[in-house]
């Protein structure tokens, strides 16, 4: 479980159309070539998957708010198409255990670090983060910039409507930036 009882229940188990739409925008997010080329990710594995981190932590942070259950929701079907990834990448049926163990490891570190920043203003220590984390400890200084957007996009998602989030989440694109400043 991600959250705790201090999240939002519902009642209801979350419609898997929403769920998959949700987990659908998060993953074209972490796509949007912007932040391959202008902020440095680096077009790798491991750079496409701190991406998916970074913008699976903005969505959780915001859809636990509203309901937990959801944010579980897609927790599991983000970190099942993780999996089925892994498995189309080749990794055997006794790798992928160890693999998803690490990858869950790295994504609860991140998360809660990329939380804790973000709850406290702190754009130069996110950066600091991201730089360890997203950029491999490369000092390319995009790290500041992008902290600056995961700042902007958590403010964003706080201030937009619950509901009106949940039901048309591609909103979030509407804040990517352009390709150059």
């Amino acid at each position: 479980m991600i959250g705790n009882s201090a999240f939002k229940k519902s009642s209801r188990k979350p419609d898997p159309a929403t769920v998959d739409h949700l987990y659908k925008t998060v993953s074209d997010l972490a796509r949007q070539p912007v932040f391959y080329t202008r902020f440095l990710v680096p077009d790798t594995i491991d750079g496409r998957y701190d991406l998916l981190c970074v913008m699976l932590s903005l969505f959780l942070f915001r859809i636990q708010q509203i309901d937990g259950e959801l944010a579980q929701a897609v927790f599991d079907r983000t970190f099942k198409d993780v999996e089925r990834g892994l498995r189309e990448a080749g990794v055997g049926d006794l790798g992928v255990p160890k693999h998803m163990k690490r990858m869950l490891a790295a994504f609860y570190g991140r998360a809660a670090s990329y939380y804790e920043a973000l709850e406290q203003q702190e754009t130069e220590g996110l950066a600091i983060m991201l730089t360890r984390n997203l950029y491999n400890g490369d000092t390319n200084n995009a790290a500041l910039p992008m902290a600056e957007w995961m700042r902007i996009a958590s403010q964003f998602l706080s201030a937009t409507d619950g509901k009106e989030f949940i039901e048309h989440p591609e909103i979030v694109l509407e804040i990517v930036p352009p390709e150059e400043n």
